[in-house]
């Protein structure tokens, strides 16, 4: 599976005529990126959450934390689309932490890989390992 990263700008610039789907992040209070339209998106799925690692009751936005819930929608959407695609286009606002994370998570569940995320990014650990942990708590029930 082709997984590629991008920021809001570039997304808005990247055309394909190969079947994708999108997986869209931005900070709560702003609106979703506008991407092209184009016939070989299948499908889009937006998450507004802020890019920390970590709860902080010191600051005021970590009620807008990605979650156990954010990590499973995305691995349902993902697993309604596989089949039927062979690439998964992912951005946010600068395309280096909360998109690289789920690029690096899917990258490993899907090819066993992650380790171009983690090179071209400084992924979000909070976002990587909640979305490894729900995939690895349903491989074991």
């Amino acid at each position: 599976m082709k997984i590629k990263i991008f920021s809001e700008l570039e997304i808005q610039r990247f055309k394909t005529d190969e079947n994708h789907v999108v997986i869209s992040i931005q900070d709560p209070n702003y609106d979703f990126v506008k991407l092209p339209e184009q016939n070989s998106r299948l499908d889009w799925i937006g998450f507004k959450f802020y890019d920390l690692d970590r709860d902080c009751e010191c600051f005021p936005y970590s009620r807008f934390l990605f979650e156990q819930e954010n990590a499973i929608s995305i691995l349902n959407f993902v697993n309604k689309w596989k089949d039927k695609i062979n690439l998964i286009l992912i951005n946010c606002v600068a395309g280096v932490s909360r998109s690289m994370a789920i690029g690096a998570a899917l990258g490993k569940i899907l090819n066993n890989d992650d380790s171009y995320f983690f090179k071209e990014g400084i992924p979000n650990m909070r976002v990587y390992r909640k979305i490894l942990e729900e995939y690895n708590k349903n491989l074991t029930t």
